[in-house]
């Protein structure tokens, strides 16, 4: 029997086994004794006699299994983590395994720990590419929301940058033109970055839209923002922001913070 190391739970789960008597596969039984000695020595270790051997005088499950001669080796990475066991055990009452049977298992477990260590990283390896993939494919939606162009008004000269610290934040702006042709400019920065900001920086860009549209007044706007974020779901974010109306034939500006 193979028993594993499983990442989630951190708990040695098996994930092969073989029997002399091919029915007895999906019913494997482990005794934890065993298996416990091997992860904690980190060395392999025979018993010609399980139910003799004083190492394991205190398991039950040992006699409850009938298991008369056993070999388990470790698993173990080339950092010393533990990857899994390997373990091997008769229940019939011919000879033991003896100490050249326990060398054949050590060189086996540390080719197929190897082997192991190699499919645990390539493992981690695909699921890297996948974040790195959806994390690429978030940039490219989180700049879809900015705006791409400068407003064009005679007299006046706007200029925007934006590049975030990650892959994505929680830094916005924006450019919005008004039913009473004003023009309102809105700026945010969500604490903290990621993809929880990104997340929190999508909604403020939408809601500021709309109540920027809907009030076309600075102050107003802004309060109307402010309760939706503070009654809108525990974020447990806060959001630092500016927004102003230009009133660009007069001219005037008028401008709220938060």
């Amino acid at each position: 029997v193979v028993l594993l190391q499983d990442h989630d739970s951190e708990q040695l789960i098996v994930k092969a086994a073989k029997a002399r008597h091919s029915d007895k596969e999906d019913s494997v039984q482990i005794s934890q004794t065993i298996i416990n000695k091997a992860v904690s020595t980190g060395q392999a270790f025979l018993s010609a006699d399980a139910e003799k051997d004083e190492r394991f005088d205190s398991s039950q499950s040992i006699s409850d299994f009938r298991i008369r001669s056993l070999m388990c080796a470790p698993l173990v990475g080339q950092d010393g983590a533990n990857l899994g066991v390997i373990q091997i055990d008769s229940r019939t009452s011919a000879p033991g395994f003896i100490a050249e049977d326990l060398e054949i298992l050590i060189t086996v477990a540390c080719q197929a720990a190897v082997v192991v260590e190699k499919a645990v990283l390539y493992e981690r390896t695909e699921k890297l590419r996948d974040l790195e993939r959806e994390l690429n494919f978030a940039t490219q939606i989180q700049l879809g929301f900015l705006p791409t162009e400068r407003p064009q008004i005679a007299g006046y000269e706007f200029f925007h940058y934006y590049e975030a610290a990650q892959s994505v934040g929680g830094d916005f702006f924006d450019y919005v033109g008004l039913p009473s042709k004003n023009l309102a400019v809105t700026l945010g920065d969500v604490a903290g970055k990621g993809v929880p900001a990104a997340l929190m920086m999508a909604r403020l860009y939408a809601d500021a839209r709309y109540h920027f549209l809907v009030q076309q007044a600075a102050g107003k706007a802004l309060r109307e923002l402010n309760t939706d974020v503070v009654h809108g779901g525990p974020c447990h974010r806060f959001v630092t922001y500016a927004g102003l109306i230009l009133n660009y034939p007069k001219p005037l500006l008028h401008l709220t913070n938060a």
